[in-house]
């Protein structure tokens, strides 16, 4: 696979089930004439029904997939990243290993309706807990019991926003 296949599949938002298990062989899906091994395809296929069976990587499955769909392994899809990440180096012919995508290289910007949001939450879930904090370190403090670390400055900045937000 060449260099602007690899980037066309990486700026993808999501693999169809049937793409990814083609992608783990090595197999570039719009090349139809590049199939992979039926056994191969196979290993590749009951990989992926495992991993989201046990959780390991997550399948967005739409409501309205047809029978046709569910035929063709286009009734499930999976995040170019969450896969890139899950596969690791279990499949030696994955042409896409280690690489990052377009997604992960420009994450998406935060709207100021989304981060008003947020603060709101953070604020309402302070105030619920009874735990307000007095200052940015006291809130950086409270966000690390919970698995989340940030600097005493950006807690502070959104501790603030929280809290205007929460008196308007």
């Amino acid at each position: 696979m060449d260099e602007i296949e690899k980037q066309r599949w990486l700026s993808k938002d999501a693999w169809s089930e049937k793409e990814t298990a083609w992608l783990l062989c090595g197999s570039n899906y719009e090349a139809a004439d590049n199939a992979p091994r039926t056994a191969d395809f196979n290993q590749a296929s009951e990989a992926l029904r495992r991993a989201v069976l046990t959780k390991r990587l997550r399948a967005i499955e739409p409501e309205d997939a047809s029978d046709g769909d569910r035929l063709y392994g286009h009734h499930r899809f999976f995040d170019p990243a969450a896969v890139i990440a899950w596969a690791g180096d279990r499949f030696p012919n994955f042409p896409l290993q280690g690489m990052a995508t377009l997604q992960e290289a420009q994450p998406a910007k935060e709207s100021a309706k989304e981060r008003n949001l947020r603060h709101k939450v953070i604020g309402a879930l302070l105030n619920a807990r009874g735990e307000w904090p007095t200052s940015g370190q006291h809130f950086a403090q409270i966000l690390e019991k919970h698995g989340c670390k940030i600097g005493e400055k950006t807690a502070k900045t959104i501790l603030d926003e929280a809290r205007d937000q929460i008196s308007s």
